[in-house]
This record gives C-alpha cells, sequence and structure tokens, in this order.
C-alpha cells in the first residue's frame, strides 16, 4: 500500500514538473518570438530607411553649425557623422556608438549603432526631448532609427538638433551637436499644356513651364471672327482683328497658369460647323499634344 501512494506521488510530482516545463517553454517561446517580431520590424523599417539613403546622393560632414542649413536649398542630403567611445566604469570595456544625422524633406532622422543592446534613445531638438523607446531593447551593433517629423512647409533652420543620449548599459551622450534642418530644393516637372472643352462655348486652357522663361511670347491662334471674351491682360488682339491673341510673360517654372475663356463661332459660311481655336504656342512653338487638334462649334 505504501508503495502504491509512493508511485503516485512520484507520477504527480513528474506531471507537474511537466507542466511547469511546458509552461515555461511556451512563455519562452512567445518572449522569443516577440524579440524575434521587434528585431524584424526594426530591421525592416531600417532597411526601408537604407534603401531610401541609398536612392539619395550625399554629402558628408564630421562637423556641423547652425549656420550651415542658411546656405541655400539642397539637392543631396547632407549627412553629419560622429562617434562617442566611453569607458566603462573602471573596466577594460568601452561603450562604442556611431552616429549618423540627416534629413529628408519630411523628417529629421537620427541612426545609432552600438555595442552593447539599445534600450531607449533620447533626442532634443530645439531645446525639447524626443524619446523612442522600443517595447525590446534593440540587440547589440544594429542599427536604430529615431524619427523627428517635420512639418510641411518648414523652413531651413526651423529646426536644430543639439544632442542625443542612447541608453542601455552604460549611458553614451552626444552633445553639442547644433544641426538644423536643411531645405531641399523644389522637384522639377514636365512641361505640361491641356486644354478642356466645357461643353457651354467656355474652354480651359492649362500651361505648366518646366523651366522659367522671362520675356516668354506666348499666344493663343482663334478663326477668324470668332468673338473672344475672358481673355484679360496682359493679353492683346494683334492689330485688333487679327485671329492671334498675345501676351509677353515672364514665366515661372513648375507653376501652373489657367485661362478659361468664351468663344462664340462666326457662322456666316454655310459650314455645318466652325473652328473656334487651333494653336497655343510659346516663343513661337506649338504646345498641342496633337497638331490636327481644334476646338469647333456648330452652326445653326
Amino acid at each position: 500500500m505504501k508503495n502504491q501512494f509512493t508511485s503516485r506521488i512520484v507520477k504527480l510530482t513528474f506531471a507537474f514538473m511537466f507542466i511547469l516545463i511546458a509552461s515555461s517553454c511556451s512563455q519562452d517561446d512567445e518572449a522569443m518570438d516577440a524579440a524575434a517580431l521587434a528585431k524584424e520590424i526594426n530591421s525592416e523599417v531600417a532597411a526601408k530607411a537604407s534603401s531610401k539613403a541609398s536612392t539619395q546622393s550625399t554629402f558628408k560632414i564630421t562637423q556641423v553649425s547652425v549656420a550651415d542649413c542658411a546656405s541655400g536649398c539642397i539637392n543631396e542630403r547632407v549627412l553629419f557623422e560622429d562617434n562617442t567611445n566611453d569607458q566603462v566604469g573602471n573596466s577594460s570595456n568601452y561603450k562604442n556608438v556611431n552616429y549618423q544625422i540627416w534629413n529628408t524633406a519630411t523628417q529629421l532622422i537620427v541612426q545609432t549603432t552600438n555595442n552593447f543592446a539599445t534600450d531607449k534613445v533620447e533626442i532634443v531638438v530645439n531645446g525639447v526631448t524626443y524619446t523612442n523607446d522600443p517595447a525590446l531593447d534593440i540587440p547589440a551593433n544594429q542599427v536604430f532609427y529615431t524619427y523627428f517629423n517635420l512639418p510641411e512647409g518648414y523652413n531651413a533652420c526651423e529646426y536644430t538638433l543639439t544632442s542625443v543620449i542612447v541608453f542601455g548599459g552604460p549611458q553614451a551622450e552626444l552633445t553639442g551637436i547644433n544641426y538644423g534642418v536643411y531645405e531641399y530644393c523644389p522637384i522639377g516637372c514636365d512641361e505640361e499644356f491641356t486644354y478642356v472643352d466645357n461643353g457651354d462655348k467656355t474652354y480651359t486652357f492649362t500651361y505648366t513651364p518646366e523651366a522659367d522663361a522671362i520675356g516668354a511670347l506666348v499666344e493663343f491662334t482663334f478663326a477668324q471672327g470668332v468673338a473672344v471674351s475672358g481673355l484679360s491682360a496682359p493679353f492683346t488682339q494683334n492689330g485688333g482683328v487679327s485671329s492671334v491673341w498675345s501676351a509677353i510673360m515672364d514665366l515661372n517654372e513648375c507653376e501652373t497658369y489657367t485661362w478659361t475663356v468664351t468663344l462664340d463661332a462666326d457662322c456666316s459660311g454655310n459650314s455645318p460647323q466652325s473652328n473656334v481655336w487651333t494653336d497655343f504656342k510659346v516663343n513661337s512653338v506649338s504646345k498641342k499634344l496633337d497638331p490636327e487638334d481644334k476646338f469647333t462649334q456648330l452652326c445653326p
């Protein structure tokens, strides 16, 4: 009887240990899955940031002044690089952190890599501290990104990064940075000319030049006898009776110019329809998509 009782206790003990081990393994697996997920997410973010950076030309600097950003708009990113190497207490170990700082047209970006796991990163922009605190520590030697979103329409030097603090193991701090955000030059555009028949004898024309054109000759050509209204100064009708309306204009790169005019056809002939508009030129070059394009109106 005693042996049966002892045997039952042993069986129950093993069963209980098995449950504990299974539970522990399950928790360890969940923790490992969470850690792997965090690593995967940060790696994905890093890959995207690296991909964006690789498509953009770079000008590297190792010293920065808050006045640098006031030197004019930029077409390539200005990348500031630095590092700190601090002894860990009285040991022979050092915490080495590499910093890369730059801004895009939408974000100020701080990239850090160090030989300790990263607990969090703090950056100071315009005297305000912003913290990037991931749910799990980022493994040693893995790239970590901290972002500060720039508002639309920001001005050069409007935001200045002064310090970066990296937590995890001994604290590392890079101060006196004075990285002022740069403003990117406007991206160019393709020349475009559109023309739309609004269906009520009004027509809308839009033109976008791909480059500045100072003192450009802009011309609309209408059919003879067409009554034109809505085309205001600086346009004038050549000779008062000509079918060409022209103006001398300073056209700005990528700026869209719009004209909506009312045209009334001259139906004095026997044709069932009459031309009302036939061409648009800038400096004597037609901008129509197809040389055969024109607007006509039915005659009663």
